[in-house]
């Protein structure tokens, strides 16, 4: 029972997982794009992540040990992608503080 609390096999996956679409959507390597695009690009990243942090909130209770170890654990995911440690720290803490702050669903 105690073991429970320090489980992270569904945070680290999650992580993972988010750390696989920003790889996708936001290369390390970034590139040349026109201001609108970018823009437009970084938003639409924005709204899946959160919708995907939400989804996860959802279906998977999580402590705040938990919580903390998604930031954690992205972060090096990201790290180990290729992106500047200061953006990989950036994102994660982002990511992180959507998942704190996300409300389950408690609809009935």
């Amino acid at each position: 029972m105690v073991f429970k609390f320090f489980d992270t096999t569904a945070v680290d996956a999650f992580a993972v997982k988010m750390a696989r679409e920003l790889v996708k959507h936001a290369p390390p390597s970034g590139g040349a794009q026109d201001a609108r695009k970018a823009a437009k690009k970084r938003s639409e990243l924005d709204a899946r992540i959160a919708k995907q942090v939400q989804l996860f909130v959802q279906t998977t209770p999580l402590n705040f040990y938990q919580k903390a170890k998604v930031g954690m654990r992205l972060q090096d995911e990201l790290d180990a992608a290729g992106y500047d440690p200061e953006v990989s720290k950036a994102l994660s803490y982002e990511v992180a503080k959507l998942v704190a702050l996300a409300r389950r669903r408690t609809d009935a």
